[in-house]
C-alpha cells in the first residue's frame, strides 16, 4: 500500500510539471533550460539614410555599437555593445535583445566603443534625460589637429515619422507583450554628428602657393551633446588641421596633366557637428604677416551649398545630412597683402573684399 502510495503521488507531480512546461511554452518562459523557448524582446535594425543619398549607409559606416534601453519613463533599463564588424557589416543582422514585459525606448550610438573614439559619455546615467557625449578634450591639439572618429546618434522611431525623414525628438516606446512569440522589431534611425572641412587654396594669378605660409583653425562651441543630440552650451575650442600639403601646378591624381591648372595648397580640419545659429568661424592667417587672409562664419557658407537641388530640406536638415564639406579659395594679392578672396563652392562663389580682421 505505501509503494502504491508513492507511485500516485510522482504521478501527480508529474503531471504538475508537464503543465508548467506546456504553459512555458506558450508564454515564451522555459523550464529547466538556459535559453528560452521562444523569443521576447526586441530585433534591432539599424539604420542611416540621414545623408545625402537617401540611402542605408550604416552597414559601411558605423564600425561599433552602443545600444541603451530605457523604459517608457526613460529610466535606464540596460546597456548592450557592439564591435564585430562582420555583424555590422550585414545589411540583414539584428541585434536580438531578450527583454522582459515592458514598453521600451532604444538610443543608441555609434563611435564610441571603437579603440578610437573620439567621443564618450558623460555625466549621470539613471535617466534618459541625464544622458550627455561630450568630445574628448584630449583630442584639441595644436597645431596638428586630429582626424576625429565619426560619431553616430540614434534613436528608435514609427515608421511615420521615419517616412517624413524628419528625426524626432526623442525615441518611440515599443512594447513587449508577456505572451509575445516573436522579438517584436524595432528600427533604430541614426545621424552623423562629426564633419570633414577640405579647404583649398590657390593664387588667381597662378603663382605658386605653399600650405606652411598659413595658419587654418575651426573655432566652435560644439563639444557637449544632450541626451536629445541637441549641443549643450559649451567653451568655443578651437580645430586644427588633421592634415595639409601642396598640390603642384598642373598635378593630377589620375595623371592627366593640363597645362596651367594653378599650384594649390590645401587643408583638412575634422569638427563635431555643425548647427544654425552657431558662432563656428573659419580663419586662416598669413603665418609670416600676422594678417588675417579669410575669417568667415563657417555654417552661413557652408548653407550656400543648398542651393535649389535641396530646397526642400529645412537648414539644419541639411547640415546633419551632409558630412563632408569642400572650399576653394582663390586669393587676390593687392596693395601689398590679401585683399579679396573668391570662394567657390560647387556650382556659385562669392567674393570678399576687405577681409582683414
Amino acid at each position: 500500500m505505501k509503494l502504491n502510495g508513492i507511485r500516485h503521488f510522482s504521478h501527480i507531480i508529474l503531471a504538475l510539471l508537464m503543465g508548467t512546461l506546456a504553459a512555458g511554452l506558450t508564454s515564451c518562459h522555459a523550464v529547466w533550460q538556459e535559453e528560452p523557448v521562444c523569443d521576447q524582446g526586441l530585433a534591432i535594425r539599424f539604420v542611416y539614410d540621414y545623408n545625402m543619398e537617401d540611402a542605408n549607409a550604416f552597414p559601411s559606416q558605423v564600425h561599433c555599437l552602443t545600444v541603451i534601453v530605457y523604459d517608457a519613463e526613460g529610466r535606464y533599463v540596460t546597456t548592450v555593445t557592439e564591435t564585430d564588424r562582420a555583424k555590422l557589416s550585414d545589411e540583414n543582422w539584428r541585434m536580438r535583445l531578450p527583454l522582459p514585459e515592458g514598453s521600451y525606448r532604444v538610443v543608441a550610438y555609434g563611435g564610441l566603443e571603437c579603440e578610437d573614439s573620439s567621443f564618450d559619455f558623460s555625466g549621470a546615467r539613471g535617466m534618459l534625460t541625464d544622458r550627455r557625449v561630450a568630445l574628448k578634450s584630449d583630442l584639441l591639439t595644436s597645431p596638428k589637429g586630429k582626424n576625429l572618429h565619426p560619431l553616430f546618434y540614434g534613436i528608435s522611431m514609427d515608421e511615420d515619422m521615419a517616412s517624413k525623414h524628419a528625426f524626432a525628438s526623442e525615441p518611440s516606446v515599443t512594447t513587449v507583450g508577456y505572451n509575445d512569440a516573436d522579438l517584436q522589431p524595432v528600427t533604430v534611425y541614426m545621424m552623423k554628428d562629426t564633419n570633414n572641412v577640405r579647404i583649398l587654396l590657390h593664387n588667381s594669378d597662378g603663382s605658386p602657393i605653399n600650405d606652411t605660409d598659413f595658419r587654418y583653425t575651426i573655432t566652435d562651441n560644439n563639444t557637449l551633446f544632450d541626451w536629445n543630440n541637441t549641443l549643450l552650451p559649451s567653451p568655443t575650442v578651437t580645430y586644427w588641421p588633421w592634415t595639409q600639403g601642396t598640390i603642384p601646378g598642373g598635378s593630377r591624381a589620375d595623371g592627366d596633366d593640363p597645362a596651367g591648372l594653378p599650384a594649390m595648397a590645401y587643408a583638412e580640419i575634422s569638427t563635431s557637428r555643425f548647427v544654425t545659429g552657431s558662432d563656428a568661424v573659419l580663419k586662416i592667417e598669413e603665418i609670416s604677416s600676422g594678417r588675417t587672409v579669410l575669417r568667415i562664419p563657417l555654417v552661413d557658407i557652408l548653407l550656400q551649398y543648398k542651393s535649389a537641388n535641396f530646397g526642400m530640406l529645412g537648414n539644419q536638415e541639411f547640415l546633419d545630412r551632409r558630412s563632408e564639406w569642400e572650399l576653394s579659395l582663390f586669393l587676390d594679392a593687392t596693395l601689398g597683402g590679401w585683399y579679396t578672396v573668391t570662394i567657390w563652392i560647387e556650382d556659385w562663389y562669392v567674393r570678399i573684399n576687405n577681409i582683414e580682421q
